[in-house]
């Protein structure tokens, strides 16, 4: 596996986010709607890199309600969404220290 665009600690970040916003919707949101419109902008995030020379995106969408925060978390490649993605993301950071 090539895993060229990313650097490893910005591969363990994007792992490190992905696994802390897995059980978010138990969370208790900010009260004010201006406090849960920075947390979802502070913690929304994007990563583009390519595996064999196709396009990856990894990304996490944070929205929050009155209630509750809700993650959507995704891992295109190509076209494809993958359904493992915290394993797929796994393995390119092991690939990605393998090389350096």
């Amino acid at each position: 596996m090539n895993v060229q665009g990313i650097t490893v600690q910005e591969m363990k970040n994007c792992i490190e986010h992905f696994e802390k916003f897995a059980k978010t919707y138990f969370w208790n949101p900010p009260s004010s709607a201006s406090a849960r419109r920075w947390e979802e902008e502070r913690n929304t995030k994007s990563w583009n890199f390519t595996v064999d020379e196709i396009p990856v995106e990894a990304k996490v969408k944070i929205s929050c309600s009155c209630r509750n925060y809700y993650a959507y978390r995704s891992v295109k490649i190509g076209e494809e969404n993958k359904k493992m993605m915290i394993p797929f993301l796994k393995k390119c950071l092991s690939s990605l220290e393998e090389n350096n």
